[in-house]
């Protein structure tokens, strides 16, 4: 026997199923179409090797928003270019590996002071603080050091 609907499947009209139960049948005939999610935008870094800040410059901002990221190994740069999504235009900017500042051995770093040395400075704070207080100083004890060890 042929169906000479043409491929159509058309259910004949039953006046016993309910209306829920009709409708899951005209539901049936269709494809049903789910709608997939919105696609993630990738949320990584785009980074590209540039030889100078020109080149960065020249290449066009994701127009997304998203920030680029160009390494210039031979001068220690890093430039940055992304789209300013309130006005349209672009920002550039220029980062510089720097060094921290050397520090020198020789430069002391706090003051170690013997027992003797510092009651010798607090005896002669002693003494100008009486000076300024109008009082009769000690006399100052003159210490003889020696340069041997």
């Amino acid at each position: 026997m042929m169906n000479f609907t043409g491929g159509y499947n058309y259910n004949q009209y039953n006046p016993y199923l309910t209306p829920q139960q009709r409708l899951n049948q005209l539901e049936a005939q269709y494809p049903q179409f789910t709608q997939n999610p919105m696609p993630q935008q990738n949320t990584g870094f785009k980074t590209i090797p540039v030889s100078n800040a020109d080149e960065a410059n020249a290449t066009q901002a994701d127009l997304s928003g998203n920030p680029i990221f160009f390494f210039n190994k031979a001068k220690g740069e890093i430039y940055l270019k992304q789209l300013n999504l309130q006005d349209g235009s672009a920002i550039f900017q220029t980062f510089k590996l720097t060094q921290a500042p050397a520090t020198d051995e020789n430069t002391p770093q706090g003051v170690n002071l013997s027992e003797k040395q510092y009651k010798a400075l607090n005896d002669k704070l002693d003494a100008l603080y009486s000076m300024l207080a109008n009082k009769e100083p000690e006399p100052l004890k003159k210490e003889v050091r020696s340069n041997v060890k």
